[in-house]
């Protein structure tokens, strides 16, 4: 009965935890991009498991077609003739590819905060990628006893990111997933236009519109005017006027690496006039 016992909890740990390629029903994925800030970020590591059923309010990745087949994961907004309606929380449009539920790839199950970083060699013999989560660091390299190139074209992002990822995913179905980054003190989010970096207005396509944390003080303070440039922030009090010969100083904004207001220079003495004394006219 123990046996049976036993192969029973093996049986449901395959089930849950083993990939998709290899019979079990999870699989998992690298977040990119702002489309689910704040709460997934660039690099967060995502287990999503396939499902007989998707529901409205459900974050779920699918395989875009209409970008290779890259796997998308963004939250349903609608379901319609047997098509979904996908958006990104951070994102003001919804995908425009609405694929069936052939094309889902599952629902998310655990949602676990990471970063990394990949590394190649130039002649490729070495591959490797150094990754961390808020608890955990594991880094792991690729490669032949004796130097050789490993294949063409070898890279760390696409050899070792998913081992990696698998990996620290089969860590954490054995330990509670780390809550998200502690966000330092003096940070502020605001909502700016990606292209000109100003902030959110009617006239900015809300296409380009994203979620930017900065340090404080150092947050844009216009508000993008979409062709027509950038409007002036009436919510903040207008800078005090230029000084003569200088220019005009914004105690709003703080622009880092901005060159230094220049000072009026002093005028050199005229060498080309002398003064008269018209009482001793002998003397200059």
């Amino acid at each position: 009965m123990k046996g049976f016992t036993t192969l029973v909890v093996l049986g449901a740990l395959w089930f849950f935890l083993a990939p998709s390629q290899l019979g079990g029903s999870s699989s998992y994925v690298i977040t990119y991009g702002t489309s689910m800030q704040p709460a997934y970020h660039a690099g967060d590591l995502a287990i999503v498991k396939s499902s007989s059923s998707y529901h409205v309010g459900e974050i779920v990745a699918y395989r875009n077609m209409q970008l290779g087949g890259h796997v998308v994961l963004h939250r349903i907004i609608g379901i319609a003739n047997g098509h979904y309606t996908f958006k990104g929380d951070n994102n003001n449009f919804v995908d425009s590819f609405r694929p069936s539920q052939s094309e889902l790839v599952g629902r998310l199950w655990v949602h676990i905060p990471a970063a990394g970083k990949t590394g190649t060699t130039n002649d490729g013999t070495d591959v490797w990628f150094i990754g961390y989560t808020p608890d955990l660091v594991t880094g792991i390299w690729m490669g032949f006893d004796r130097p050789q190139k490993i294949q063409s074209n070898a890279q760390g992002g696409r050899l070792v990111a998913p081992a990696w990822t698998s990996y620290m995913s089969e860590i954490y179905q054995r330990r509670p997933a780390p809550p998200d980054w502690p966000r330092p003190d003096g940070l502020v989010v605001r909502e700016v236009d990606r292209v000109t970096g100003l902030l959110r207005s009617p006239f900015c396509p809300d296409s380009d519109v994203v979620s930017e944390f900065y340090i404080e003080g150092t947050e844009p303070v216009q508000q993008c005017a979409g062709q027509f440039g950038a409007m002036t922030d009436t919510t903040r009090p207008a800078p005090p006027p230029a000084p003569f010969g200088g220019q005009p100083i914004d105690v709003n904004t703080v622009r880092p690496h901005a060159a230094p207001v220049p000072k009026p220079a002093t005028p050199a003495p005229d060498t080309a006039r002398t003064h008269f004394d018209p009482f001793h006219p002998g003397k200059p």
